[in-house]
Order: C-alpha cells, then sequence, then structure tokens
C-alpha cells in the first residue's frame, strides 16, 4: 500500500464488503483504510488507502454500535516499561469511511493528543501504566461490552504487558466509558451461557 510501518491490522465487514483498517505512530502514518478482495486474502486493486485518523495514531479497532461506527486508537509511547505514556480514545461516524470525531467534537483526522477526550489512560495513583492497544469488544449473553487491552502493573519492573478485561459502558449520548477512565483494579466476568 506504500503506507510507512503498516501494522495493527483489524479486518471488518459492512455492507457485504471486507475492509482493512490499520496503522502506526511511526514516522506519523496514521490509521488507513482498505477495501480488500471478495475473499479478503488481498487488496482490492481498485481501493486506494484512506487516511481515517491522525498521525500519531496506532492499534486501531472498529466497533458498531445503534448506527454509529467508533473507532477505538491508542496514541503515545507503548513500550517503555511504566514510564510509557499510551492511552485509548474514542471517535465516531456513521460512515465507515468517516470522518470521524471524538465526544468533544474534534476531528480524528488530528492528532488525539490534542483533543484531551481519552477513554483508557495511566494514573500516579493506581498500579497499571500506559493502557493501551485494545482489540475485540466482546458483547456477552447478557448484553454487556467488555474490552480487551494491554497494561504494564508498576510492580512488574518492565516484565512485560497484561492483558486487561474490563467493561465498556455507553453514555446517555452513546460514547464509550470504562470504569473511571484507568484500567480497574477489580472488575466482573462477561457472562457466557453454556
Amino acid at each position: 500500500t506504500g503506507i510507512v510501518n503498516s501494522i495493527d491490522p483489524n479486518y471488518f465487514e459492512s455492507d457485504g464488503k471486507k475492509y482493512m483498517l490499520w496503522g502506526s505512530v511511526y514516522n506519523g502514518s496514521g490509521i488507513f483504510i482498505v477495501q480488500l478482495t471478495d475473499d479478503g486474502l488481498s487488496v482490492n486493486t481498485r481501493s486506494e488507502p484512506l487516511k481515517l485518523a491522525g498521525n500519531d495514531q496506532e492499534g486501531v479497532y472498529a466497533h458498531v454500535r445503534d448506527g454509529y461506527i467508533y473507532l477505538f486508537v491508542s496514541e503515545g509511547r507503548c513500550c517503555n516499561g511504566v514510564t510509557s505514556d499510551y492511552h485509548v480514545a474514542a471517535g465516531r461516524s456513521r460512515f465507515l469511511h468517516g470522518p470521524y470525531f471524538t465526544k468533544d467534537g474534534q476531528s480524528m483526522i488530528h492528532d488525539i493528543a490534542y483533543y484531551r477526550t481519552w477513554i483508557l489512560q495511566s494514573s500516579a495513583d493506581k498500579p497499571f501504566a500506559a493502557p493501551g492497544h485494545n482489540s475485540n469488544i466482546i458483547t456477552d449473553d447478557a448484553g454487556n461490552d467488555w474490552i480487551l487491552y494491554h497494561s504494564y502493573w508498576k510492580g512488574n519492573d518492565y516484565k512485560g504487558r497484561c492483558l486487561l478485561l474490563d467493561r465498556v459502558y455507553w453514555d446517555e449520548e452513546g460514547w464509550p466509558v470504562i470504569n473511571d477512565g484507568t484500567p480497574s483494579l477489580t472488575s466482573g466476568a462477561p457472562v457466557f451461557k453454556r
């Protein structure tokens, strides 16, 4: 595709078509989307990559809810242990190809460092640092949404990132809310019937 450091793919289907979203903070690439072939194994030669979100974002995950497509993205330094400043933001659009806007009305085509509407971030008084790079949002059998992401445990002295799970709540305007904006220390669990 010609995009520098094409990483973090997110496969997505819409209206019978297959897409890939991806992107990286490396060299200010940003978040892109491209249509795939019908079998999903290669890029459709008639499709050009379209930039959806700013230069300092990666780890994209698209989620559909109540007529909106939500883009969850991560920004910051991910890989410097507990000194990392990784965090998660979200925007939404009625259309897959955007434009996407954050809760405070800022266009996601700009870097999220400017809009400060993070839904997950570090806190000096909490034991987890640099939450980010979420993957699937899973809806359990009780209708609750759950998000998987990684974070550093401050007591672990950079021995790798922990996989965390938190429930996603949705405010009255349909925006995602996770705990108090930081990783929870204890959590319930998804409900799945056997």
